[in-house]
């Protein structure tokens, strides 16, 4: 799949198990903010395929069937 305009197609990392003894509700578990970028669409400037980016974990777009996932250059956090 090549993803069009701005958009970078994502794997997210496995949620991780240990908290470090902090109480976190299940939505905190549950949002990744870790992902590989799979591929990037034609106008995406500052990433590229490969990077491993910090995203805002509400903004992505799942894709039915897959693990994969799309989002906006715009929701990139970070390069890690």
């Amino acid at each position: 799949m090549k993803p069009l305009r701005d958009l970078l197609l994502i794997e997210l990392d496995k949620p991780e198990d240990k908290t470090n003894g902090i109480f976190m509700t299940k939505a905190w578990e549950d949002a990744v903010t870790l992902a590989t970028v799979i591929e990037v669409g034609a106008k995406v400037k500052d990433i590229k395929k490969g990077d491993r980016i910090h995203i805002n974990p509400y903004a992505y777009i799942d894709l039915t069937g897959s693990e994969q996932k799309l989002i906006r250059e715009g929701d990139v956090l970070a390069h890690v």
